[in-house]
């Protein structure tokens, strides 16, 4: 017999539900990221659940007779992972080049380095994280100047930059017990934002009646 998968629940969940007489058990069976919301088709035997896409066999799993199992498959988190890194990886490249125009010729040269491209954007990024796109533009700036590629000559040239102004480089804090924090991006507000915040509703009235 073929029913209609009903529900997706979470990232990969696909929620089945299977009736009998004297019971309505609601169990959770794991597929591959790519099929979320997408309809899917499940055949239920006495032992093995099987989903399909369309005509594909895209998944089979022990059938599970009690309430809110849970039936994973651990390829199918892997795929999930792949996803979301991937998904990352450009984030953290778009967010890097829309620091500045500067930053898409770096990048360039960046990509011709022997390095990990990965890793060296997110050690630059964490210096935007730490000092402010304000101190790093200038720096990578100079570097792309002197055609010095690579975070360790964006770092230093950030510490000649404070050192000459008699400012100590900030050492960036490590949550060693919580390292998914570390992973956590914060958005730099606009500061006139919080100048709104502080203007006078009676100064603007006068200045627009000082207009009329």
């Amino acid at each position: 017999m073929f029913f209609p998968v009903l529900t997706i629940v979470s990232c990969i969940y696909v929620a089945i539900f299977t009736h009998s007489i004297t019971q309505r058990a609601e169990n959770y069976y794991s597929v591959s990221a790519k099929y979320i919301l997408l309809s899917l088709i499940l055949r239920v035997g006495k032992y093995q659940i099987k989903i399909f896409y369309q005509e594909t066999l895209i998944a089979t799993h022990q059938r599970g007779y009690g309430q809110g199992q849970r039936v994973e498959d651990p390829s199918h988190f892997k795929e999930l992972l792949k996803i979301k890194k991937a998904a990352k990886d450009s984030k953290l490249r778009d967010r890097f080049l829309s620091l500045a125009p500067c930053c898409h010729q770096y990048f360039d040269g960046l990509i011709r380095l022997e390095k990990d491209l990965k890793a060296e954007l997110r050690q630059i990024m964490g210096q935007v994280d730490i000092y402010g796109a304000y101190e790093i533009i200038p720096a990578i700036e100079k570097a792309l100047a002197h055609q010095a590629y690579g975070a360790i000559y964006v770092k230093n040239i950030i510490a000649q930059n404070r050192a000459g102004r008699h400012e100590k480089t900030i050492t960036p804090l490590k949550l060693e017990k919580h390292p998914d924090l570390n992973e956590i991006e914060v958005v730099a507000q606009d500061l006139a934002d919080y100048d709104k915040l502080f203007i006078d509703p009676d100064d603007n009235e006068k200045e627009e009646a000082n207009h009329v």
